[in-house]
């Protein structure tokens, strides 16, 4: 299966908002990021978080003209983000209002990941704070960044339990 790390920003909290994307395929080794334009408006709180307006994401692309369309398929992915069931619940979202009738999507949390590499930041460690523990010079609620940290958490849980990443795949499943 094809594992793709990513992060997603939203302009509001409409999950299918999605205003900022970074992923990387780990077979192609590239990371790729844009602001996408969510055909949707912006709310204060949200560009209070990630500091993107609707004026920056005026003549970008949809996130279906970006990612969804360049595609083969969803089936056989494994998205890996941090708090992935946020992610994974947008893209879902997402898919589904542009026509993709997205029923569930796999993927890895690399905040559960953290936990096992971490015991001592607790069950559900926050990106900012594992970041610190590996000297990660995060831009939170920066796509790019955030999904390179994402990276960094995969590469090392990996290091330290070698052929024990498939056990962490979770399946989210559309809701109501």
């Amino acid at each position: 299966m094809k594992k793709i790390i990513i992060d997603l920003e939203t302009a509001n909290n409409k999950q299918n908002s999605i205003c900022s994307i970074a992923y990387l395929d780990i077979n192609e080794g590239i990371f790729k990021s844009s602001l996408i334009n969510p055909e949707t408006s912006f709310s204060i709180h949200n560009i209070k978080v990630h500091g993107i307006s609707g004026y920056m994401c005026l003549n970008k692309p949809t996130i279906d003209e970006y990612f969804f369309s360049k595609l083969p398929s969803f089936e056989n992915i494994i998205f890996i983000a941090h708090n992935a069931i946020f992610d994974s619940s947008v893209l879902i979202k997402s898919a589904n209002y542009y026509g993709y009738e997205l029923k569930h999507i796999k993927y890895i949390c690399t905040m559960e990941l953290a936990s096992k590499i971490f015991p001592h930041l607790g069950k559900k460690p926050g990106l900012k704070l594992v970041a610190e523990e590996i000297k990660f010079s995060l831009k939170h609620h920066n796509a790019l960044s955030d999904a390179q940290c994402c990276f960094e958490i995969y590469k090392l849980y990996n290091l330290k339990f070698p052929n024990n990443i498939n056990k962490y795949i979770r399946t989210k499943t559309m809701t109501s």
